[in-house]
């Protein structure tokens, strides 16, 4: 209760509710809030989805950071919440609905032009394109026949090392997590069949 309270002792019901939010219920809110942690998946899934919701996104300061991170300004893209600042802040937010709407309009932004698939796919090219200019691998890359024979000699053959296979098994009913199976691979097995492909 003290953290939902002001310094001058009232207290916020709202931050108390204990009820289960799923992450397609979020987009009721006029207002997000990102803390540190995280709810099912993980503190970057959950931060990723609140960008593309319209509400305003608020930040609790931590020292965690995402790749996008360069590209937010705190009170042009997002407000910054402290333990101390919180209330402050958004009594200061719900006097500016021109700021409410400016910054709503910015997260939005934010995931257009960074976090949407076609985003985050294109940032992955060029991690991976520069991965590959770095460590000088295209002409491994590049053909196979020379990338196949690399591969099997640097995999283990014993069913304790090896590669892990994962597989989304199932859906449970109102809530959008998938459960997980996996089994392991033996390296040499899964190039060998390559080899013969």
């Amino acid at each position: 209760r003290k953290a939902a309270s002001s310094p001058q002792g009232r207290t916020n019901s709202s931050v108390l509710d204990h009820h289960f939010y799923f992450p397609h219920e979020y987009a009721q809110f006029k207002f997000l809030l990102n803390l540190p942690g995280k709810t099912s998946g993980s503190y970057s899934r959950n931060l990723n989805h609140l960008w593309s919701l319209g509400s305003l996104i608020l930040l609790w300061d931590s020292p965690v950071v995402e790749w996008y991170y360069p590209a937010l300004r705190s009170g042009y893209t997002h407000l910054t919440l402290t333990k101390l600042t919180g209330i402050p802040v958004l009594e200061a937010l719900l006097a500016r609905p021109d700021l409410q709407l400016r910054l709503a309009k910015a997260a939005t932004e934010i995931h257009d032009d960074f976090l949407c698939p076609e985003c985050i796919a294109r940032a992955i090219t060029d991690v991976m394109q520069d991965i590959r200019d770095y460590f000088k691998l295209g002409p491994y890359l590049d053909n196979f026949n020379r990338l196949l024979p690399f591969l099997i000699a640097k995999s283990k053959c014993d069913i304790k090392g090896g590669w892990i296979e994962i597989t989304f098994n199932h859906s449970y009913v109102d809530f959008p997590t998938n459960g997980l199976e996996q089994r392991r691979i033996q390296g040499c097995d899964f190039f060998g069949t390559l080899a013969l492909s």
